[in-house]
């Protein structure tokens, strides 16, 4: 559809068509078709805008002229008649009284009395958390990290953990319980 397309495309699609009438059956490159050969023969002035010859322009017209066609049946000469709409009225508004405000008293903010903090019941450590915190297992977590090319010293101290059999785990729960026990008592006394 030609009314959808700018100069631009119009321009480039006339050049287009004009250089497959002209150079239809021949060689590009030779002397006969090449790009001066195809830029000679086109009847616009690319340069400088304008058409060499004065039919280019009838044509261009008559192009633009027939460029909107309207495929609207016009048999039918008498315009149909428009219904007009009814506007609504507008409600007008009542202005509400206004009620006179009456300052309430301000209330006194009593505090809260604040609940007393649950005490915490101290639990044992289980046996990864007491194993994990020895300070010799921390040089062997150490040593474990530079064999081995990790960084992450928590990684390092699961391996070591998981390495060890169910008897060695059992033996730090143990010494776990036993050791917040020690605290316990000693802490009463």
């Amino acid at each position: 559809m030609e009314f959808h397309q700018s100069d631009f495309e119009r321009l480039a699609e006339k050049i287009f068509t004009h250089i497959c009438k002209e150079f239809d059956g021949l060689c590009v490159g030779t002397n006969e078709c090449n790009f001066d050969a195809m830029k000679k023969s086109l009847p616009y002035d690319l340069e400088k805008g304008n058409t060499q010859s004065p039919t280019s322009n009838n044509e261009e017209q008559e192009e633009q002229n027939e460029s909107f066609t309207d495929n609207i049946d016009e048999s039918n000469d008498s315009p149909s008649p428009k219904v007009k709409k009814e506007k609504k009225v507008k409600k007008e508004k009542v202005p509400k009284e206004k009620k006179e405000k009456i300052p309430k008293e301000k209330k006194e903010k009593i505090p809260k009395e604040k609940k007393p903090k649950k005490e915490k019941v101290p639990k044992a450590l289980n046996g990864y958390m007491f194993y994990k915190d020895n300070a010799d297992i921390k040089l062997m977590i150490d040593k474990y990290i530079e064999d081995n090319d990790i960084t992450d010293k928590r990684a390092a101290s699961g391996l070591l953990w998981k390495s060890l059999s169910e008897d060695e785990r059992k033996e730090w729960s143990q010494k776990s319980k036993d050791d917040f026990t020690e605290k316990q008592s000693q802490k009463s006394t």
